[in-house]
């Protein structure tokens, strides 16, 4: 059993992965090469605390424990896993939190489930395509229809939705009247990440070498989160497309500079589009 650290942020602005486990035992199986991976975490204990901030500004405190157990199978074919330039990664797992496994900690519990795909293709000597696929789900059990926010799938940022900012892509749009401060002041609104149980994620990158270890790309990013697949729709789909001028292929990946516009900006997107800076593989 272990125990998380607390974080604290608002609860309407929970984190854009689901949380990730600590790492436990695991097994590996095949040659050399590593290509099949299988990874079984023990069970453990993660409590939250979020939101102690001021209520005026509509945010309230939350805590969530959890207990589970994760399993995770890869099939690796990389020829490198932080900079690759050819080959393929698929990945399965799952989640299990029922309140059994929190020895008398949880007050919540769900299933979640997850598939992934990274492909890695040299079209040409200068030009390579790398394309990824994620689909998360999440069941709550118990009778709640959500998962936690804190344990709910989010889109937008540097390694989802490039072009839309951090965990923006669903919004709950709050009014707060009189806004705050002073009497007499405008309304003021509020554009807070929802999150849902499910989201589904594409990532298209076409990269090119300028002068090597310096490379460019063109990206195109498709997603959308939902609590159902009952709410899946093809205008619920958010896309962003976007140019990064600077990837410096370094040992521990790519260091990228990027900016991405919002093909479809809804309520709080800026129609500038985002600058992305990130640090190792994106997706």
């Amino acid at each position: 059993m272990r125990r998380r650290p607390t974080k604290t942020r608002p609860n309407t602005s929970a984190p854009s992965q689901s949380s990730v486990p600590p790492n436990g035992p695991s097994l590996t199986t095949g040659g050399p090469e590593r290509d099949a991976l299988a990874a079984l975490r023990v069970p453990e204990v993660r409590a939250f605390a979020l939101g102690r901030v001021a209520a005026v500004m509509g945010f309230q405190a939350l805590s969530v424990a959890v207990g589970s157990v994760s399993l995770d199978l890869q099939w690796l074919r990389l020829d490198n896993r932080l900079v690759p330039t050819r080959g393929f990664k698929f990945e399965v797992l799952t989640e299990i939190a029922p309140q059994a496994l929190s020895f008398g900690y949880a007050d919540v519990s769900f299933v979640k489930v997850g598939a992934r795909s990274t492909i890695v293709v040299p079209l040409f000597p200068w030009l390579m395509l790398r394309h990824a696929l994620r689909y998360d789900q999440g069941f709550p059990l118990g009778g709640e229809s959500l998962l936690p926010k804190v344990e709910r799938y989010f889109a937008g940022g540097d390694t989802s939705l490039r072009g839309y900012r951090l965990d923006r892509a669903r919004v709950d749009t709050v009014l707060i009247a009189g806004g705050i401060g002073s009497p007499g002041q405008a309304d003021l609104v509020q554009y807070r990440p929802l999150g849902g149980n499910l989201r589904i994620l594409e990532n298209i990158d076409l990269q090119f070498p300028i002068s090597p270890p310096w490379y460019g790309s063109v990206f195109l990013d498709n997603g959308i989160v939902a609590d159902s697949f009952g709410g899946v729709t093809a205008a619920g789909f958010r896309h962003s497309v976007g140019v990064a001028p600077i990837i410096v292929k370094v040992p521990v990946g790519d260091v990228t500079f990027a900016w991405g516009w919002p093909l479809d900006p809804g309520p709080g997107d800026t129609r500038i589009g985002v600058f992305i800076v990130n640090i190792g593989l994106l997706y």
